[in-house]
């Protein structure tokens, strides 16, 4: 990236070098906690990070029964809501998340602030499990990973990249400006989003999850459409850069 400013000589700008990677303090700190959580878990025997991924990870059937276990024990399970999105099952799946997280959490910090961006990250990795939830309840399979909190963060972004008028690499592209849902981009990009995770979740994600693991692609789904419908309560009207 680069910039230009005023300067001496016969040209009124000068180059100012910028980072090649310059997001925003809340999404590297994220992805820093995302990396150092992970790399714990390896340090940890086998036995003990199953311990770990059963306790922090989303388990399905621990919702279906949390009326029948002590008040204490319902804090965690719902907090797993949350705390899910800080495991990853290896190294591809952070891999993977952490350069999508790099994107689209740098486009959307830079337009809602880290109160605002923080709020919405974790709602659509809220909604992600819920949709999981819904389509296996009882399910004993701890669900890992930050990918639907991403999947919102991709549709968010879909409705300011797309809106009327708006250039993507242009100036214009800084305007909080929301696409409407009827938008016809909007929806190509949701119908390929929608389509591609239900081939995956149909042809079990073609080898790509790892032994003993699947993909969780109905929590993408979830935290997609939770991002598209709700970013406009998130925007704050200038971007930082």
């Amino acid at each position: 990236m680069k910039s230009y400013s005023s300067g001496e000589g016969g040209s009124p700008y000068r180059l100012v070098p910028q980072p090649i990677i310059n997001a925003p303090a809340v999404v590297a700190a994220l992805l820093f906690l995302m990396a150092g959580v992970h790399l714990a878990t390896l340090l940890l025997k086998p036995q003990l990070r199953e311990g770990v991924y059963a306790l922090f990870g989303f388990v399905p059937v621990s919702l279906s029964s949390i009326a029948k276990i002590p008040a204490g024990d319902q804090a965690i399970v719902l907090s797993t809501l949350v705390t899910h999105t800080f495991l990853h099952a290896n190294f591809l799946h952070l891999a993977v998340n952490g350069m999508w997280f790099l994107a689209f959490g740098s486009f959307m910090a830079r337009r809602q602030g880290v109160p605002a961006f923080l709020a919405f990250y974790f709602l659509c990795g809220v909604a992600g499990a819920l949709s999981h939830f819904a389509l296996d309840p009882m399910s004993a399979v701890p669900v890992v990973g930050a990918s639907g909190a991403i999947s919102g963060l991709m549709g968010g972004a879909a409705r300011l990249i797309f809106s009327p008028g708006v250039r993507v690499f242009g100036t214009d592209a800084l305007v909080t400006q929301v696409a409407p849902l009827t938008d016809r981009r909007v929806l190509g990009f949701a119908g390929v989003w929608t389509a591609v995770n239900v081939l995956f979740g149909v042809a079990g994600g073609f080898g790509m999850a790892g032994e003993g693991t699947t993909i969780a692609w109905l929590a993408h789904l979830g935290g997609f459409y939770c991002g598209l419908l709700t970013v406009p309560l998130f925007l704050r009207r200038t971007v930082v850069l």
